[in-house]
């Protein structure tokens, strides 16, 4: 299941002229946060490393139609979970029933991050992932953080969680990611098919009522690390 868009000569480049990134800076949020996770529980968490400070990033035309048409199909071979409070959910495990999400999505953000930034980033996409389904118009998530996960596979800590749109929305349905100290607004990322967003655990968000529905969406932790480059004179 090839993801990443790419072309006969130079692959990562044609990927790199291709693709969009958009790089939201977050100010640092301090202590202790209590999360409210996805599936609509409380917990209180201790912030991961590398996510109190950093960065959100949107990414689009990184995927292949071939690949969001396969998340599709799987998509619809899950069970549909009615069960939760928010939206419909359908769970599974990349690795043991489809890893070629995981491995697709892995290639997407390291190749988008890596060309966007002077920084290296090693990514890790935890196995544990979601469908989100807003079928309804009003449908929506309140402000909240999210609480990080642990690979079972690898023993890393999550440090962001990834949304993959699945769908365009024309209006309703952003994610609205705000600033932590003023809580101003910093970004409505309005649902389109094949956009990533990613963002660190810590960063308050919220869904905005759905009007354009089915909003659709994969949800997953992500792990992410990454060292300065060396920059040359």
């Amino acid at each position: 299941m090839a993801a990443t868009k790419t072309g006969d000569n130079s692959p990562l480049e044609m990927v790199a002229m291709m693709m969009r990134v958009k790089q939201i800076y977050i100010s640092p949020a301090t202590g202790t946060g209590t999360t409210v996770s996805d599936e609509g529980s409380s917990a209180t968490s201790s912030k991961p490393p590398h996510s109190t400070t950093g960065s959100a990033w949107i990414i689009d035309d990184v995927l292949t139609d071939d690949f969001l048409q396969a998340v599709h199909e799987f998509r619809l071979s899950l069970p549909l979970d009615a069960k939760r409070p928010t939206c419909k959910r359908r769970f599974f495990s990349s690795a043991k029933q489809c890893p070629g999400i995981r491995d697709g999505l892995l290639e997407a953000i390291q190749t988008a991050l890596n060309h966007h930034s002077r920084q290296s980033y090693h990514v890790h996409v935890l196995a544990y992932m979601r469908f989100l389904e807003y079928d309804q118009v009003g449908g929506r998530l309140d402000p909240h953080t999210d609480g990080n996960k642990v690979c079972e596979d690898t023993g890393l800590q999550s440090t962001h969680t990834m949304l993959l749109y699945l769908r365009d929305c024309q209006a309703g349905g952003e994610t609205i990611l705000f600033e932590p100290k003023t809580q101003k607004v910093l970004e409505a990322v309005q649902p389109r098919l094949g956009r990533i967003l990613l963002f660190p655990h810590p960063t308050l968000h919220e869904g905005a009522p759905t009007i354009d529905v089915p909003k659709l969406c994969l949800r997953a932790e992500v792990s992410l690390h990454w060292t300065t480059l060396a920059t040359t004179r």
